[in-house]
């Protein structure tokens, strides 16, 4: 055990967990229950004060105590600070010390002030995705999202009198409004695969501007770009050619849309100091009637106004010309055109209400696919042999066809490399945990739970629990065949197969509206690279995911040496 947990307080070892975990034993050798277990009729629950965790403080959270998570030599060999080996900071170190510590089981708490509940910024976390989905079970009709806890947006839009992004940004009957409008063209399986076309245009352009972006100083900026690409493919049918090679007549890119894309690059990557650094959150966000700002806000707040106007000129632009019917094939098959479409059957958003919200989406098409794109590129370049195996498949299934929605719509298209992203994201998801409100009270692990609390579940230990998993180190796509899959039923390596682990995109009705898309496109892209290109990195000496370290942006991404694209042809 590391050193002793300071408590906010101890459960007695009388009090059972009431709720069922897989029947698995964890790596700090505690045993992850198989069977709910009552509470003896005489034990009543625990309040949250007594839950083990980090002591907190108003306005610093349990930053005092963040050190206290890691064994003393791992302090000192990496040179850890309050201030960078936290939650935020360094997730899979921090959670993966968090349940070796003493008292601590499958609840524990700590605080982020300014992000979680309170002055102190309460947050209760959890690595038992069965104790995670209790939360998600009592939501009820209006679920709680993670884009709550973005106050910058809120502040933003409260200033420019935005209340309908003020409502998609919280929950209730306005947020369920405007989701069930803007899901239905991203969400459903058909409509997903129907983006293929445009989509591999997209990818066949932007592979061509990999070869002078593989420098750490440039690759996560040209995934974005390309990301850019893909969505606004898939989202109003235009190529805009932002990532394609530099002096290339055919990957021309409209300065606007460059210009788009850095703005969303400089808000996204803004989120997380103004999460972080108290002063953003109290001058921006807690001094009564906004009497100051900061400079990083300001900044913030001026790309964000770019984005929103550039997001409604096309969407309108786009509307005029579907009025007059001059718009070309791929834009006819767009989602733009389908949900404009469906708008026009009735809704209570005008126009450039669904303009300010679908403007959002693009928004976030910058970042998150990205991240998860370079991790994906990233192993299969440090593993030589999957990579062969990928192309090998790649050529077998398309030969010279290019990706589209017929390949999509074939089952278990592509399977391994469906499997090597499964496989990344089990070893380096962009996002380590899925967050939510408890909507009502709860018991969880024999404590009493009010409504309101932030509830965090780690993902990434138990995927990479050696205990669960024996070769965790590993990097291993086939451990995600129909076969493998089917052999880990009944075993304590079923856990890694819990539908919350699947991917980055969260879960349930407060899912990324777009995760089917996002999906595909970092399949795309990765066949493109590696269709067109042998991958390598120019540091040999990394050989595993492990070897590479990360930073937290809005997402975990990756700090590469440079990377490598030999043409294939």
């Amino acid at each position: 055990m590391w050193r002793s947990v300071k408590t906010v307080g101890r459960a007695s070892a009388a009090v059972v967990a009431r709720t069922p975990t897989f029947g698995a034993v964890g790596a700090i050798g505690r045993r992850w229950r198989s069977e709910p277990a009552e509470l003896p009729e005489s034990e009543e629950l625990r309040p949250l004060s007594e839950l083990p965790g980090l002591p907190m403080s108003p306005l610093l959270g349990s930053s005092r105590h963040i050190l206290d998570v890691y064994p003393a030599e791992e302090v000192a060999a990496k040179g850890y600070t309050a201030m960078t080996a936290g939650p935020m900071n360094r997730p899979y170190q921090f959670y993966s010390n968090l349940w070796k510590m003493d008292g601590v089981d499958e609840l524990a708490q700590f605080g982020i002030a300014g992000f979680g509940k309170g002055v102190s910024g309460r947050i209760l976390a959890t690595r038992s995705p069965e104790l995670f989905q209790k939360v998600l079970r009592a939501e009820g009709q209006y679920p709680s999202g993670g884009i709550e806890t973005q106050w910058f947006m809120k502040e933003y839009f409260s200033r420019n009198d935005m209340p309908t992004s003020q409502k998609f940004w919280s929950r209730g009957e306005g947020w369920q409004t405007i989701r069930r409008l803007i899901q239905h063209q991203l969400l459903l399986p058909g409509a997903a695969k129907s983006y293929g076309d445009a989509i591999g245009a997209a990818v066949e352009i932007a592979s061509k501007g990999a070869p002078t972006c593989g420098t750490p100083d440039k690759f996560h900026g040209y995934l974005m770009r390309a990301s850019f690409d893909m969505f606004c493919a898939a989202f109003h049918g235009r190529l805009t050619k932002c990532a394609g090679a530099d002096g290339d007549e055919g990957s021309r890119a409209d300065p606007l849309d460059l210009a788009f894309c850095q703005a969303a690059s400089n808000v996204l990557t803004a989120n997380m100091p103004l999460f972080l650094q108290p002063k953003e959150v109290v001058l921006n966000h807690l001094v009564p009637g906004s009497l100051i700002t900061t400079p990083l806000f300001n900044a913030f707040c001026k790309d964000l106004d770019f984005c929103y106007s550039r997001g409604a000129d096309v969407i309108q632009s786009f509307k005029d010309r579907m009025d007059r019917n001059t718009l070309t094939p791929y834009e006819k098959a767009s989602y733009l055109h389908a949900t404009l479409t469906q708008h026009e059957s009735g809704s209570d958003l005008s126009v450039p209400e669904l303009a300010e919200i679908l403007s959002a989406l693009l928004i976030a098409s910058v970042d998150t696919t990205a991240a998860y794109t370079q991790w994906v590129v990233t192993a299969l370049a440090i593993h030589q042999d999957a990579q062969e195996r990928v192309h090998t498949e790649i050529v077998d299934t398309l030969g010279d066809a290019p990706l589209s929605t017929e390949m999509l719509q074939q089952p278990n298209w592509l399977p391994l490399l469906r499997a090597v992203r499964r496989e990344t994201h089990r070893m380096r998801p962009v996002f380590n945990g899925m967050l939510k409100w408890t909507a009502t009270p709860l018991e969880l692990c024999g404590y009493d739970v009010p409504a309101g609390e932030m509830v965090i579940c780690d993902i990434w230990t138990p995927q990479n629990d050696p205990q669960i998993l024996p070769d965790a180190a590993e990097f291993k796509p086939e451990r995600w065949t129909d076969a493998a899959v089917e052999a880990r039923k009944g075993t304590p390596a079923e856990l890694v197969d819990h539908p919350l682990f699947r991917g980055p995109f969260s879960s349930g009705a407060r899912q990324c509206p777009a995760s089917r898309v996002a999906t595909n496109e970092v399949l795309f892209m990765a066949a493109q690279l590696v269709r067109d290109y042998r991958l390598r990195l120019a540091d040999p000496s990394i050989t595993s995911l492990h070897d590479v370290d990360y930073e937290m942006k809005l997402t975990m991404q990756p700090i590469l040496p440079e990377i490598i694209f030999e043409p294939r042809k």
